[in-house]
């Protein structure tokens, strides 16, 4: 692997079910890969099982005087580890996440650009469908947060969530931006609603820079609702991630049930 990737991994110590989750499935399989990973905790675990490859960042480290919990102090970590990130590039992991197979840093990439990952909304004939299934409301907020005009954003396309590889120097360059526009950006952020999602304030802030490749074959496969967790077998062997929602409910029991998920935790 790169000198010039971190992998930065999200955990909540406090629940269950995802320490039984990184334990079972997303340790595993990254065990394939030879790697630096930083793993983001809010608090030790003893039941946390870790190797070597993993460097333990504390939250409170990476922003003090965080004013908010759950999803919205996820988001702002996701941007804030930037300050502490060595290299040029980090990759933004869940623990959703399974590595299908091992990539080097240049497989993310085509044509010196990094392949996005993004949702094609054109399939939906049913805007209300639309909105709903591909959480357009996201770049909506986002792009008002940031000051930028709607009609300058691809439709119906949309920015997709872990995995996710951002340029730290950019990433930096946008906390600048926001911290001067809105003071200091975690409190603001932290204390409104409706802000926007990392993601969305981060590609739509380096959108024209040329940096990504958009609309691009799929890195990844995914199963996002509980209705389709019976296409787990269908899962693409060529995609070098695979995502399950934890919110599909799905017990780690019941995912390493399937031969599928099995050989690629294993192997």
């Amino acid at each position: 692997m790169s000198d010039n990737l971190t992998i930065v991994v999200f955990l909540n110590t406090k629940s269950k079910y995802d320490i039984n989750r990184f334990n079972n499935t997303f340790m595993p399989s990254f065990r394939k890969l030879k790697a630096n990973f930083l793993l983001v905790i809010p608090e030790f675990n003893s039941d946390l099982k870790i190797d070597n490859n993993y460097h333990i960042f504390y939250d409170r480290i990476v922003i003090t005087n965080l004013k908010c919990e759950g999803y919205t102090r996820q988001l702002l970590l996701k941007l804030y580890i930037s300050h502490l990130i060595k290299t040029e590039f980090y990759l933004i992991l869940d623990i959703d996440v399974i590595l299908n197979k091992p990539f080097k840093l240049s497989d993310i990439f085509y044509d010196e650009k990094i392949i996005l990952h993004i949702w094609n909304g054109i399939i939906y004939t049913d805007k209300k469908q639309y909105l709903k299934e591909y959480n357009t409301t996201w770049i909506i907020d986002s792009s008002r947060v940031l000051g930028i005009d709607l009609k300058s954003i691809p439709n119906p396309f949309n920015y997709s969530v872990t995995p996710a590889l951002l340029i730290t120097k950019e990433v930096r360059n946008l906390l600048v931006f926001l911290d001067k526009k809105y003071f200091c950006f975690s409190d603001y952020f932290a204390t409104n609603s409706n802000c926007g999602t990392e993601y969305g304030l981060y590609y739509l802030f380096i959108k024209d820079k040329g940096l990504y490749l958009e609309h691009s074959e799929n890195m990844v496969d995914a199963i996002w609702f509980k209705k389709d967790l019976n296409k787990i077998y269908e899962l693409d062997n060529n995609s070098i991630f695979w995502v399950i929602q934890s919110s599909t409910t799905i017990s780690n029991g019941e995912l390493l049930q399937h031969k599928k998920i099995k050989i690629a935790v294993e192997n």
